[in-house]
């Protein structure tokens, strides 16, 4: 008798979660009214008096007084001591030297890596002496809420392992994710096995997906969110102290004696695994990470000992690697194999060694450039073999549009994104008549890729023979294409790579865009900004640094709106003051025809002062002028108008065109938000930022147009390249320009 099979049913509308099919936002929460947390907290708190002082613990006068940085169009950038402290940096950037580079110095771990590319930077020299740090933090056991399960309109108390799983579910309802099939197939594979398990008879009661109800649940974690949200200031000042102090332990280590942010110091805790992009896995339940998994990388000498792990468990093995660049790792395991890192932080001077000699590197091949140009040129030509004509090609591809290299990887593990090195016959559309290639592809996080682009007869001959009659299916280029450019780039120059080429040609255009700002526009930030702005998108659509639209946006885009037209309607109220101002104070004085303030109010409204002396004063003008000029007497509400003398017409003049200037300033900020924010909506600037534009560039157009660092570089990238700050007005990347 045949075995009896029964497929599940995948539902994924109200009767599963309650919503109408299609929409899948959370309900809004109720948060706390201003009024509600005031009151909270003086329930809470005794109101103290007005002038009454907290008592400190530390000694007011013993705490060095920080100094205030500020940055003026005269003085755009600050100093690294400014940033810095005078005595919390060391200028390790003055001792880089490019001669002796080492093969962790090339290899980098930058946030913009394929999944695939290996992530352990190996080096051949010593990167480190001493080396101590207190490890990785591992999430605390899971306690069980005890909230039910509903299953075919009964309630079931699960064990606490499966309790976990239907809990991490219950999160993602309302969430795009939970729309996902292959989300919930996933998932719900684990949880049937994770409940037959620890079931008795062998097979759980629950069976069917589409029986399966995870309301009550969702409504307990939406109650924790609530109380989230309801939380004193006394609680979150506690729990933010707590986070400090784990903090200072675990993210934190000793390299040769310097202290050093690490990171990320906490182990992912068990989750429903996402990925990027339609990633085939997403859904599955990832393990909980435990001492035994993990690698330590420190220094261990004689008399010293390893830092205790903060859950029981010892370490699954601890060594002494001056040659690598990580300080602890461990692999998720399962469906995985990408290992992760707890490495030196952003800002730590390893990382900045490596970022340094990465654009020192995309610097030095600007004066090589040409000679690899007509090198892949002629490993184009048809007598050369198949393998150095495809390599050719690739850089080719990734020197002109600057597209990701990809690799080899298991696509049935991976999301199928691709990049130049791993493209197949479909990805290409070829147009003989035009000698034009039209790709199309995802990349990564399944961004999709489409561009057009006509090529020279060599390019073109090499996209053609490598097509032939191959299947769509079957890799464009062979196998190995990957490593065989990067051997090729190395052996170029020292250090080069496909990711250097790709930031190298970042730098360039952003380099001669930046070049090109328009004359004249000194200290006016809006105008600058939005200059800045345009040329990192240009880099960032060249690189296909795209991501989606968020939630939030059209919401968040429709209120900048509002409050421009509010503005707008005030400037229209000042506007017309200021001309009523402008028109009394020269009609009554005649003295203020030559003032500042009158020839500035005339040339900001386009009305000449002599056009003003030849009219006549007209009535409304008079009347709304005269209510500037009042005054309230001491103790009483009324307000009773004056004379005012000449002086005192233009110092109101003054004040209301000081107010109009201030409000056309905001509403030019506002609609240039609102533009800015549109066209960006599906760009990521930051990636670009971060990893491929080298900062001297923009620290040199900060000194030349006298524009504030701090309003296209946050904290986090200043401090991530103090090595960048002290460059003139006047440096280029191009060094021979």
């Amino acid at each position: 008798m045949a075995k009896r099979t029964r497929s599940l049913q995948w539902c994924l509308k109200a009767d599963v979660f309650g919503i109408p099919e299609g929409k899948y936002e959370a309900p809004v929460f109720q948060r706390p009214s201003a009024e509600k947390k005031k009151a909270s907290t003086a329930a809470k708190t005794e109101k103290r008096p007005k002038n009454e002082k907290l008592e400190s613990l530390d000694d007011e006068d013993d705490k060095p007084k920080k100094k205030v940085m500020r940055l003026t169009p005269e003085h755009p950038v600050p100093t690294v001591a400014e940033l810095l402290g005078e005595d919390n940096f060391i200028a390790w950037w003055e001792d880089v030297d490019m001669d002796s580079l080492s093969k962790a110095d090339l290899g980098g771990d930058d946030d913009d890596d394929d999944d695939d590319e290996s992530q352990d930077a190996e080096a051949d020299q010593t990167s480190w002496t001493t080396c101590v740090h207190n490890g990785l933090m591992f999430e605390a056991p899971y306690e069980p809420h005890g909230v039910p399960l509903v299953y075919e309109g009964k309630d079931y108390i699960l064990e606490p392992e499966a309790e976990e799983i239907a809990t991490m579910f219950a999160a993602e309802l309302h969430t795009p994710y939970s729309a996902k099939e292959v989300f919930c197939k996933n998932f719900w594979t684990d949880f049937q096995k994770c409940l037959n398990r620890n079931f008795e008879s062998g097979r759980h009661p629950i069976q069917l997906f589409r029986e399966t109800n995870f309301s009550k649940i969702w409504n307990h974690l939406n109650d924790k969110r609530q109380e989230k949200l309801l939380m004193t200031k006394e609680q979150k000042e506690a729990a933010a102290a707590g986070t400090k102090v784990a903090c200072e332990k675990y993210g934190v280590a000793t390299i040769d004696g310097i202290r050093i942010d690490v990171g990320p110091w906490k182990v992912e805790p068990p989750h429903l695994y996402k990925g990027r992009g339609n990633h085939p896995m997403q859904g599955h339940v990832t393990k909980r990470i435990v001492p035994e998994d993990v690698t330590l990388n420190l220094d261990l000498k004689a008399g010293k000992r390893p830092p205790q792990p903060n859950i029981p468990g010892e370490w699954g093995e601890i060594v002494c690697r001056p040659d690598v660049q990580w300080l602890a790792q461990y692999s998720p395991g399962g469906f995985t194999n990408v290992l992760k890192y707890m490495r030196p932080g952003a800002t730590s001077p390893m990382k900045g060694r490596s970022d340094l000699i990465k654009f020192n590197l995309a610097r030095k091949l600007t004066l090589r450039i040409d000679d690899l140009r007509k090198s892949i040129e002629a490993d184009m030509a048809a007598d050369q073999p198949m393998d150095t004509r495809q390599r050719a090609v690739v850089i080719h591809v990734i020197d002109r549009l600057a597209i990701r290299a990809g690799g080899d990887k298991d696509t049935t593990k991976t999301a199928d994104t691709v990049g130049v090195c791993n493209l197949r016959v479909e990805h290409v559309t070829l147009d003989p008549a035009t000698r034009s290639v039209s790709f199309d592809f995802l990349g990564k996080d399944s961004i999709r890729y489409q561009r057009t682009e006509v090529f020279d007869p060599l390019p073109f001959q090499v996209f053609a023979d490598s097509v032939g009659k191959k299947a769509k299916e079957f890799r464009l280029w062979n196998s190995g294409t990957h490593t065989r450019v990067n051997k090729y780039l190395s052996d170029f120059m020292p250090g080069l790579s496909l990711k250097v080429l790709r930031t190298f040609n970042a730098c360039v255009v952003l380099d001669r865009l930046l070049w090109k700002t328009p004359k004249g526009l000194f200290g006016q930030e809006v105008k600058l900004k939005a200059h800045y702005t345009e040329a990192n998108k240009e880099v960032a659509v060249m690189c296909n640094h795209q991501k989606s639209v968020s939630k939030g946006h059209a919401k968040s885009v429709n209120n900048t709106m509002k409050k421009a037209d509010e503005k707008k309607a005030d400037l229209d109220a000042s506007r017309t003051l200021v001309e009523a101002l402008l028109r009394f104070t020269v009609k009554r004085f005649s003295e203020t025809s030559l003032s500042d303030a009158a020839k500035e109010a005339s040339a900001e409204l386009g009305i000449a002062i002599k056009e003003i002396e030849k009219s006549a004063l007209d009535v409304a003008h008079r009347d709304l002028a005269k209510t500037v000029f009042v005054k309230r007497e001491k103790g009483s509400d009324e307000s009773t108008p004056y004379a005012p003398t000449g002086r005192q017409a233009v110092s109101k003049l003054k004040t209301e065109l000081g107010r109009y200037r201030r409000l056309s300033t905001a509403i030019e900020k506002l609609e240039g938000s609102v533009a800015e924010r549109e066209s960006l909506k599906t760009v990521a600037l930051g990636t670009s930022r971060l990893n491929y534009l080298d900062p001297r560039i923009t620290v040199a157009w900060c000194r030349r147009e006298g524009f504030p660092i701090t309003k296209v570089f946050n904290k986090t990238l200043l401090t991530k390249f103090p090595w960048a700050l002290d460059v003139p007005a006047e440096w280029r990347f191009r060094p021979e320009e």
